[in-house]
C-alpha cells in the first residue's frame, strides 16, 4: 500500500486533542519515507475536507478520526487539504458573510480538488453556494448534516453523504428497559435555536408511543446554573433526556460534553442523550449519533467516488451511523442489569481484564517479553563487566532522562554553540518531531527566522551573564500552529566554571492569553452595555422610578427627577415614602408591591414649583421580575400629559364656543327666513323691510362662511399643507383702509391712528389673505379693548422687510398667555362668551404670514395692552399687476413719504 495524505490544516488545535489525527499523519510520513513519493501508484487525488467547527470541538475531532482511518487504508495517492470554519464559536452574520466568506474564497480560489468532504451544515451550505465558481463539477460527500431532507440536494448532481438523524425512539426504548421504575422523563432543550426546536419536534413525534408508560416534562431555555438547581430536586422514578444544547446565562452555547458533565454533577437520576460526544462525560448512554462512525462512513463513500463511482448512484445514509453506546461507570452507578442491554451494545470505561486482548497478541507479547528479558540479561552481564564508575554514571544518566521524561512540561538542553543535545517526551510532542530529528540542530533549523533570531540572542545573553531567564514569546509548534509560550532558561556550567550550555522549559500559555483577551473583551462589552443602558434611561422621554422590595429607590432618571421635583443623588437608596411627597404615587407603588394589582394605571397631579404650575402625570406601575420569575421590586413609568390635558380642555372649550358661534347667526338666519316665508302673517309687506331682513340674513351667512373658512384653513394647517396664496402687487395702506373704515363707523369708543411708510409703493402679497390678517388683528384689538382707547397701526421698511405693528390699550396678556396665543382654539378669556371667536384667528394669521415668508410676534403686559408685530419680504417675485388705490401724503407728526391719518 502506498497512500499519501498532506496539507492537513490543524490550526487553532491544542496538542492532545487530535492524537488519532497526529498518529495518522505520523504513519503517512513513515510511508512516504519508506516507499518514496515517486513510487505512488496512479494519479494523485486531491480532497478538500471542510469542517464547520474548530478542531478542538470533540465532534469534529471524532469525525476527522473516522475519515483519516478510512483514507489511511486507501491504495491511492491522496492529498488531503483541511479547513476549519469555526462557526460553533463564531456564528454572527458578520463573521459568516464578511470575514469567513472572504477568507475561504481567497484561500481556495486557486486550488482544484477531485472531491469535497463537507462536515456539518455550515460547511455543506458554503460548498453548495460556491458549486458554480470555486467547486464547479467537483463531487461532494457530506456528513453530520442536521435535519436532512431529500429536498436539500434535489436538483444537485454529484452530491451524497451521511445525514445526522437522532434515534429518539431507540434511546427512549432502551432507557425504559434499563430503568423500568421510570414514571417521568425530563426533556432538557433549547428552543431559541433552530436545532433545538427541530429536536423538540422530533421528540414530540414519538411521544404518543410512550405516553401510556411515562409522562414527559419539557425544561426549555434554562441557563445551566438555573437548570442545575432544578436538577438537584429530582427524585427516583425520574429520568433526564438531553435533546439539544444548554447555554450559559448570557446565551453562550456549552459544548455537549461540558453540558453532560455539569448536568451529571447536579442530577441524582440517570441522564441520557442523543449524541455520542456526550458519552464518557456523565450520560448513561443511548442509541447515539457517533461522530467517528459518521466520519468513517463518509470516508468510505469518498473512496467509492474516487474509484469512479457516481455520487448520484450512492444513496444517502441516515441511520447506520447510530449505535448503542453506554458508560460502564454510569451503568454501575444506577445498578443497571447488564443483561438488559441490546446485543450490539458498546460499553466504554470497562475495567481491563487479563484476556481483554486476543490470544495471538497475548502470546506474541509473552514472546516479546521473554526476548526483552534475554536482551536485558545480556545487557546486565555486560554492565557487570564494566567499571563501577561507568555503571554509576549510566544509571545516573538513565535516572535523569526518566525524570525529565516524567515532567509534563517540554524540556530541552543545548550546548554552548546552540545545538540541541536532547529533550524530553513532552518536548517531542510539543514540537511535533522526534528527539532523533531534533538533536544536532539549532533554532535556525527548527523555527522561522524572526523567532529563531530572538531565541538565539536570548541564549547568547544567558551564556554571557549566567543565571536564569524568564520571558514570554511566540513559538511555531507542531502543525504550524503559533502558540504563546513562557520560557524558563538557565545556563549550566562545566567543572572549570565555564558555561557549557543552556537548559530550558516551555510552558504553553496560549489558553491563559486567550482567557485574558476574552476577559478584556468581556469587560469592554459589559462597560459598553452599561453605558448604553444608562444612555437609554437618561434619554427616555418618560420618567422612570425603580424601587426594591423594601420600597427603597434604586433608580430614578432625570425626567422623573424633573417631574417629581427631586434630585437623584438625594433620593437613591432611601425609602420611597420618605422622599416622594405625593400620596397617590406612593399608594400606587405600594398597591402593586402588595399584590393588589399586577399593573396599575393612574393620573396624578404634581405641583411644579419652578414654574408655578401643576403637572398632570400619567403613572404606570408594575412588578419588576427577576430571572426566576420572582418579584424584585416595582418599576413606575411617568409620562407628562399636561399639554395633552390642556389641549383636551381647549378642544372642549372650542366645541362649546363653536356651537355658540354657529348657533347665534343660524338663529338669526332661520328667524328672518321664517319671517320672509310668512310675510302676511308677520305683516312684512314693505319691500324696504324685506330687503333689510335679507341684508341681515346675508350678513349672518357671511359670518358663518368666515367661521367655515377658518375651520378649512385650520384643516390645511393640521394636515401640514401651507395656506394657498394668489399673490399680486398691492398697496398696504389701501388694504388697511378696507379693514379699518368699517370699525371707525361702528366702534365709536375706539380711536384709530394709521402711519404707514409708502416705500415701497407696492408689495407682492395675497390681498384677500392679508385682509384676513388685518381683520383678525384689528378685531382682536377692538374686542380686547372693552373700554375703548387708541389703536395704532404702523408700518416701515426695515432691512429688506416691511414691518407692521398693531397696538392697543386693552386688557393685555400674561407671559403664559403670550406663549400660547398662537395655539389652536386658545382664547385669552374663554369664560367671556360676549367675546366672539373660535380661538383660531391667531393660528391662521401666523400661517398666512409664514406662507408669505414673514414672521409674527407680539409684546403684551397685563392691563396695559398688546402690540402685534409682523414683517413681509419686499423682494418676492410676483406675476400680478398693481392693485392699489388712492393715497395722500400728510405731515402732522409722521415722516415724509408716509401715509398717515
Amino acid at each position: 500500500m502506498n497512500a499519501r495524505v498532506a496539507d492537513i490544516d490543524l490550526r487553532r488545535c491544542r496538542f492532545g486533542r487530535h492524537q488519532r489525527g497526529l498518529g495518522f499523519s505520523f504513519w503517512v510520513a513513515v510511508a512516504l519515507i519508506l516507499f518514496g513519493a515517486g513510487d505512488a501508484a496512479g494519479e494523485q487525488k486531491r480532497v478538500l475536507v471542510l469542517n464547520s467547527y474548530d478542531p478542538g470541538y470533540e465532534w469534529t475531532a471524532g469525525m476527522m478520526a473516522g475519515v483519516e482511518d478510512v483514507l489511511a487504508r486507501a491504495e491511492e495517492d491522496i492529498r488531503v487539504h483541511v479547513e476549519y470554519m469555526d462557526t460553533k464559536r463564531y456564528h454572527s452574520e458578520e463573521y459568516l458573510a464578511r470575514i469567513l466568506e472572504g477568507v475561504l474564497t481567497h484561500k481556495l480560489a486557486e486550488l482544484s480538488f477531485d472531491l469535497i468532504l463537507a462536515s456539518d451544515n455550515d460547511a455543506f451550505n458554503f460548498v453548495i453556494k460556491h458549486r458554480r465558481d470555486l467547486f464547479r463539477g467537483v463531487p461532494v460527500v457530506f456528513c453530520g448534516l442536521n435535519n436532512y431532507q431529500p429536498s436539500m440536494i434535489a436538483g444537485l448532481d454529484g452530491v451524497t453523504g451521511v445525514a445526522e438523524v437522532t434515534s429518539v425512539r431507540g434511546t427512549l426504548q432502551v432507557a425504559l428497559v434499563l430503568h423500568p421504575e421510570t414514571e417521568e422523563i425530563i426533556v432538557v432543550g433549547n428552543t431559541r435555536e433552530v436545532t433545538g426546536r427541530l429536536m423538540k419536534e422530533r421528540v414530540l413525534l414519538f411521544l404518543p408511543e410512550f405516553q401510556d408508560k411515562v409522562r414527559f416534562s419539557f425544561w426549555e431555555n434554562l441557563a445551566i446554573d438555573v437548570l442545575a438547581a432544578r436538577l438537584t430536586r429530582l427524585k427516583p422514578g425520574q429520568l433526564v433526556l438531553v435533546s439539544s444544547f444548554v447555554t450559559y446565562e448570557g446565551g453562550e452555547v456549552l459544548p455537549l460534553e461540558e453540558s453532560a458533565r455539569l448536568i451529571r454533577q447536579a442530577s441524582p437520576v440517570p441522564v441520557y442523550s442523543l449524541w455520542g460526544s456526550s458519552l464518557g462525560h456523565g450520560i448513561v448512554g443511548g442509541k447515539l449519533v457517533d461522530a467517528n462512525k459518521q466520519g468513517a462512513l463518509a470516508g468510505e463513500m469518498a473512496l467509492r467516488v474516487l474509484h469512479g463511482e457516481s455520487p448520484d448512484t450512492i444513496p444517502v445514509i441516515s441511520n447506520d451511523a447510530n449505535q448503542y453506546l453506554f458508560d460502564y461507570q454510569e451503568l454501575k452507578r444506577f445498578g443497571v442489569d447488564f443483561t438488559r442491554l441490546p446485543k450490539d451494545s458498546t460499553i466504554i470505561n470497562q475495567p481491563s481484564s487479563f484476556y481483554a486482548i486476543s490470544k495471538e497478541s497475548f502470546w506474541l507479547a509473552i514472546v516479546f517479553v521473554w526476548g526483552v528479558l534475554a536482551v536485558m540479561a545480556l545487557l546486565l552481564h555486560n554492565i557487570h563487566s564494566r567499571k563501577k564508575s561507568e555503571k554509576a554514571l549510566r544509571e545516573q544518566s538513565w535516572f535523569l532522562q526518566t525524570l525529565i521524561d516524567a515532567i509534563p512540561l517540554p524540556i530541552y538542553y543545548k550546548d554552548a554553540d546552540g545545538c540541541y543535545l536532547g529533550c524530553n517526551v513532552a518536548g517531542e510532542q510539543f514540537l511535533g518531531q522526534s528527539k532523533r530529528t531534533i538533536v544536532g540542530k539549532t533554532v535556525h533549523d527548527l523555527f522561522p527566522a524572526v523567532q529563531a533570531q530572538l531565541y538565539h540572542e536570548s541564549d547568547q545573553a544567558l551564556l554571557r551573564q549566567g543565571g536564569t531567564q524568564v520571558f514570554e514569546g511566540p513559538m511555531t509548534v507542531a502543525g504550524g500552529r503559533a502558540q504563546d509560550v513562557l520560557f524558563h532558561k538557565a545556563a549550566y556550567s562545566r567543572s572549570d566554571g565555564t558555561f557549557a550550555g543552556v537548559v530550558g522549559s516551555i510552558l504553553d500559555i496560549t489558553d491563559r492569553k486567550e482567557a485574558e483577551r476574552g476577559l478584556q473583551h468581556a469587560l469592554a462589552d459589559a462597560r459598553e452595555s452599561r453605558e448604553k443602558i444608562e444612555a437609554i434611561i437618561t434619554s427616555m422621554a418618560e420618567g422612570l422610578v425603580v424601587t426594591d422590595l423594601a420600597r427603597r429607590v434604586m433608580l430614578i432618571n432625570p425626567q422623573a427627577e424633573r417631574m417629581l421635583g427631586v434630585k437623584g443623588r438625594t433620593v437613591t437608596g432611601r425609602i420611597l415614602d420618605e422622599v416622594i411627597v405625593i400620596p397617590a404615587l406612593k399608594g400606587y407603588s405600594n398597591d402593586v408591591l402588595d399584590g393588589n394589582h399586577e399593573v396599575f394605571f393612574a393620573e396624578i397631579c404634581v405641583p411644579d414649583d419652578s414654574r408655578g404650575k401643576v403637572l398632570t402625570l400619567q403613572s404606570r406601575s408594575s412588578l419588576l421580575l427577576g430571572k426566576d420569575g420572582a418579584a424584585t421590586g416595582v418599576i413606575t413609568l411617568l409620562r407628562d400629559v399636561t399639554s395633552e390635558r390642556a389641549l383636551d380642555r381647549m378642544k372642549n372649550e372650542f366645541i362649546s364656543t363653536a356651537a355658540h358661534e354657529l348657533r347665534t347667526p343660524l338663529t338669526s338666519v332661520l328667524g328672518f327666513s321664517q319671517v320672509l316665508m310668512h310675510q302676511d302673517q308677520y305683516g312684512i309687506t314693505d319691500p324696504k323691510q324685506q330687503m333689510e331682513l335679507l341684508g341681515h340674513i346675508f350678513e349672518k351667512a357671511e359670518h358663518l362662511a368666515k367661521i367655515v373658512d377658518d375651520l378649512l384653513d385650520l384643516s390645511r394647517i393640521q394636515a401640514g399643507r401651507k395656506i394657498p396664496l394668489e399673490k399680486s402687487f398691492c398697496q398696504i395702506h389701501s388694504l388697511v383702509d378696507r379693514v379699518v373704515l368699517p370699525y371707525q363707523r361702528t366702534a365709536h369708543g375706539h380711536h384709530f391712528e394709521i402711519c404707514l411708510s409708502l416705500e415701497p409703493e407696492e408689495i407682492c402679497i395675497d390681498p384677500k389673505k392679508m385682509v384676513q390678517v388685518f381683520e383678525n388683528l384689528v378685531s382682536n384689538a377692538v374686542k380686547y379693548s372693552p373700554e375703548g382707547g387708541l389703536i395704532r397701526i404702523s408700518g416701515e421698511l426695515s432691512g429688506g422687510l416691511y414691518q407692521l405693528s398693531i397696538a392697543d390699550q386693552g386688557i393685555g396678556m400674561t407671559p403664559e398667555q403670550c406663549e400660547r396665543v398662537f395655539d389652536n382654539f386658545f382664547r385669552v378669556d374663554a369664560s367671556n362668551a360676549a367675546v366672539e371667536g373660535l380661538g383660531l384667528g391667531m393660528t391662521i394669521t401666523r400661517n398666512i404670514i409664514e406662507a408669505h415668508g414673514g414672521n409674527i410676534w407680539l409684546e403684551s403686559e397685563k392691563g396695559k395692552g398688546t402690540t402685534v408685530f409682523f414683517n413681509l419680504p419686499i423682494d418676492e417675485p410676483c406675476g400680478g399687476t398693481s392693485n392699489g388705490g388712492d393715497y395722500e401724503k400728510k405731515g402732522g407728526g409722521c415722516e415724509e413719504n408716509s401715509y398717515c391719518r
